[in-house]
């Protein structure tokens, strides 16, 4: 079976044509991607599929919209405060930014691990995760706080932001790959 990126992208006028089994009939269409893609993903996680891996750019507008009220619902459900409601939107753009774009480790070239004498070990600089997240300075900037405000107040917000979009792309991924099982 193909992986997410493939597979999501056969919705694509310029994506990955169909899988053909013996026999020259097709055992996975892009219809069948898109109504595997229609039954049952949140709009957040359906979207994050669609920008992130058929690289549909015209959606982007549309996930950013939805991804910051997210942000805001879960602001007021946790009382989170801020003398600058701004804030709310730099922290939104800055984590989809981040969650979207591959951030591929400099050292490990996205692997997770590195081989120093042909034995493979974890990589120092990602710790296997195979990311590299920006500074804190750079999200300090992307939010429009100083990094004493970021590390006091918005670490937090964004480790959550991280993690919820992680969890909503992850949820997606399954439910995507369950409907396309036989």
């Amino acid at each position: 079976m193909r992986d997410t990126r493939e597979t999501v992208a056969m919705l694509t006028p310029h994506g990955i044509g169909e899988v053909r089994a013996f026999g020259g009939v097709p055992s996975l269409t892009g219809m069948d991607v898109a109504g595997a893609m229609g039954m049952g993903l949140s709009r957040l996680g359906a979207e994050l599929l669609f920008v992130k891996y058929a690289l549909d750019d015209d959606l982007i507008h549309s996930l950013r919209v939805t991804w910051f009220m997210h942000v805001m619902e879960h602001k007021m459900q946790e009382g989170w405060k801020s003398h600058a409601p701004g804030k709310f939107k730099g922290l939104s753009d800055t984590t989809l930014a981040e969650n979207i774009s591959p951030n591929l480790c400099n050292r490990c070239g996205g692997r997770g691990y590195i081989m120093p004498l042909k034995k493979a070990v974890t990589c120092p600089q990602c710790g296997g995760s195979t990311k590299q997240y920006p500074s804190e300075r750079a999200m300090a900037r992307g939010v429009g706080v100083s990094v004493q405000s970021y590390r006091e107040t918005w670490t937090d917000r964004v480790k959550w932001c991280r993690d919820e979009l992680e969890k909503h792309e992850r949820v997606a991924v399954s439910l995507l790959w369950a409907r396309l099982r036989p």
